[in-house]
């Protein structure tokens, strides 16, 4: 079998229907690949529309499960695929019409671990249209971002390295399983042809600002940071040392800024002495974030969390936004 598609499935009767219509026009044979959808406790129609989806649809195979999280939805995926490459789609999201013969072919050519692609935004009420075309590409080695929805894996690369997501985390679980891809592979490639609609749901877990989430953000990069440490402990090449430490400390920046926008000012000062239990607090000041960026909003927060190393300069800001005087949520 050439492809094994994982959706992890959370309440999503709204745009599922879409992304799994994009995913079955594909132009391949049902025995070449797979759609494996993991309802993970939806409480309301997903598991009726992949159940009425797969009555047509002999290569949709459903696992429901209790709510885990996406780490193990997409863990229990990989263990019951059986396709050559995996491909991470989220359930709100789609792809496009007749690429996976396209991608086969190019992982297939290079031999790849994995491929990375572009990919286009789309606003939450986009409809899913099919529209065929030829797919010319430029193949490079750029690296973009960690979302694993914009990678197609090797299946056995996963399995003989144990790559998998860590369960329990609820946000920055991309961004270490991509570390851990990069860590241990350099047969990659990028090609600049989009593969992927990005649904900008403003509810999403991933644009959610709710206190909670903020602070449970914060402690998982925290967590991050410290798995960037031991790895460093560990010991590790010169080449690779640069490129983990500048992880490692912007893993600490993000801590630091998701507990002050938290409005928590004693969380904020909680998380900066546990970061400096784990010896990652003061951090080096990051110079390259002052160079102009694309909008006036992230230029000023670069400005304002440059100077975090500095204690009382990051709590003087603390107690800012903890009195609502910056950083309106």
């Amino acid at each position: 079998m050439k492809f094994s598609i994982i959706i992890p499935v959370y309440n999503a009767a709204h745009f599922l229907a879409d992304c799994l219509d994009s995913c079955l026009h594909q132009g391949l044979p049902n025995d070449q690949y797979e759609i494996i959808c993991v309802n993970d406790g939806s409480a309301d129609d997903s598991l009726s529309i992949l159940k009425n989806y797969s009555k047509h649809n002999s290569n949709i195979v459903i696992i429901n499960q209790s709510n885990q999280g996406i780490c193990n939805a997409r863990n229990n995926g990989v263990k019951i695929s059986k396709g050559k490459y995996i491909w991470f789609v989220d359930n709100d999201d789609f792809i496009e019409p007749n690429c996976l013969s396209f991608i086969y072919d190019t992982m297939a050519d290079k031999n790849l671990d994995l491929l990375t692609f572009k990919y286009n935004n789309v606003p939450e009420n986009a409809v899913y249209k099919v529209v065929y075309k030829n797919y010319e590409f430029n193949l490079t080695k750029e690296s973009p971002d960690n979302t694993p929805w914009r990678i197609v894996v090797n299946k056995n690369f996963l399995v003989n390295k144990g790559i998998c997501f860590k369960p329990g985390l609820k946000c920055q679980e991309d961004t270490l399983w991509y570390y851990y891809l990069n860590k241990n592979t350099s047969r990659q490639a990028h090609i600049d042809a989009v593969l992927y609609n990005y649904r900008i749901v403003k509810n999403s877990e991933s644009h959610s600002k709710e206190l909670s989430k903020i602070l449970y953000r914060g402690t998982a990069l925290m967590e991050m940071a410290i798995v960037y440490q031991e790895e460093l402990k560990e010991g590790v090449n010169k080449d690779k040392e640069h490129n983990i430490k500048a992880r490692m400390h912007l893993a600490t920046q993000g801590s630091c800024f998701s507990f002050m926008i938290s409005r928590d000012f004693k969380s904020a000062e909680n998380n900066l002495q546990q970061l400096k239990k784990n010896k990652l607090y003061p951090y080096p000041i990051i110079w390259r974030h002052i160079l102009p960026t694309t909008s006036l909003k992230h230029s000023l927060i670069n400005w304002v969390t440059l100077f975090y190393p500095l204690e009382g300069y990051y709590l003087f800001f603390c107690k800012l936004v903890a009195k609502k005087i910056l950083f309106k949520l």
